[in-house]
């Protein structure tokens, strides 16, 4: 009986320990499926991360590069303008000196030609005589003499003190400009002044023949042109009248010059100088030497596609040509336009009235109307596609 109570326990146990052997795989899966799914949503969140990460440093990356370009065209530019000012206050300071230089040693001479005898001492008892001198630079009437009471020849009529004709030459040639003339002009009945060959062939020529005659009288003056271009570079006046060029001449702005007057024939485009300011220098010369071939006939009309850029031109030219802001307008002698509509309609009724218009596009207009490029001069400058502009 004993026997059969031990083999009974010894089922029990054992079946409990097969129970139990099969129960303990159970919590051991339940626990690594959470664990499982824990290592991928981390992966996950890894990855997303790094994701983002690159994101943001490529982003970080082009904002540092488009700053470099910024700051290497800031410092171009504040190489090119602080150089350009620093040039012009030493041209500056070195023409006062100069003036100042030549007007001490002007006043020297003129003290020392002054007439600072004692004069001698005359006899009280003689009354003065009155004796009529001629003066080398006058011509006498011819009149009747008679005698005075001494013996002494007089003229019975005044005497008409008249300059010679060879002094009124003198004179009117010291009142004039030194810059070169053109050889024959024909004097304007409104004004009175000389009047181009250009600007009279302007006049009676119809508009489509008007290019053919500028590129004509262009090539006749050609030698004047030069002479004009030769004073600017090598003797600039940094303080003559306005509408005369008031800067430093380069050998580079003489070339630009040249091309568009006997290459183009006054009709063409220019590449850009990389600056606003240079292309103005370059105009500035142009307008200078038309103004003293062509006079107050000459008119210049700006085309640009902003406010700030027509500012820029009005300034410049002020600087570069020594003229104020009366000089600019309608009815003046330089206008600015923002719309080429506008910039037509004006040449038109300029070349009606006799005038001789001169159309300036500037670097910034992307598109240049076809009408515009009918009239005898006209100068536009072409962007440098391969270099960033510095304004």
């Amino acid at each position: 009986m004993s026997d059969h109570r031990g083999g009974t326990d010894t089922s029990t146990s054992d079946s409990t320990l097969s129970s139990q052997t099969d129960l303990n795989p159970q919590p051991h899966s339940s626990l690594s499926s959470p664990s499982l799914e824990a290592q991928q949503l981390l992966n996950q969140l890894v990855h997303d991360g790094l994701v983002e990460l690159a994101q943001r440093r490529q982003a970080l990356v082009q904002e540092v590069e488009q700053l470099e370009q910024q700051r290497d065209r800031l410092q171009a530019e504040m190489r090119t303008n602080f150089a350009g000012v620093s040039q012009d206050v030493a041209v500056r300071v070195q023409s006062f000196k100069e003036y100042l230089v030549g007007s001490l040693q002007d006043l020297t001479t003129a003290a020392e030609q002054l007439p600072l005898k004692v004069p001698e001492p005359r006899d009280v008892s003689e009354p003065p005589r009155s004796v009529p001198q001629r003066s080398p630079q006058a011509s006498v009437s011819t009149g009747s003499q008679t005698n005075d009471r001494r013996g002494q020849p007089r003229l019975s009529q005044p005497l008409n003190l008249q300059p010679a004709t060879r002094d009124k030459q003198l004179v009117q040639r010291s009142s004039h400009p030194r810059l070169p003339q053109p050889p024959s002009q024909v004097p304007d009945s409104r004004t009175g002044e000389p009047a181009s060959p250009l600007s009279t062939g302007l006049q009676t020529m119809p508009t489509k023949d008007i290019s053919v005659v500028a590129h004509q009288m262009l090539g006749e003056n050609a030698k004047q042109i030069r002479q004009i271009l030769d004073q600017y570079r090598q003797s600039p006046n940094y303080y003559g009248a306005p509408w005369q060029l008031r800067r430093t001449f380069e050998p580079i702005h003489a070339d630009r010059v040249s091309q568009w007057f006997f290459e183009h024939g006054g009709r063409g485009s220019l590449k850009t100088l990389g600056s606003r300011l240079q292309n103005i220098l370059v105009t500035s010369a142009i307008i200078s030497v038309l103004r003293v071939m062509h006079g107050d006939r000459l008119h210049t009309l700006i085309l640009s596609d902003s406010p700030e850029r027509l500012g820029d031109w009005r300034r410049g030219l002020q600087d570069c040509l020594g003229i104020s802001r009366a000089d600019f307008g309608g009815q003046q002698g330089v206008a600015l336009f923002e719309a080429p509509e506008a910039l037509t309609q004006r040449v038109e009724r300029l070349i009606q009235q006799g005038r001789l218009p001169l159309i300036l596009i500037d670097n910034s207009t992307d598109m240049v109307h076809l009408s515009m490029l009918q009239y005898p001069l006209w100068l536009a400058f072409a962007p440098d596609l391969n270099a960033m502009p510095l304004y």
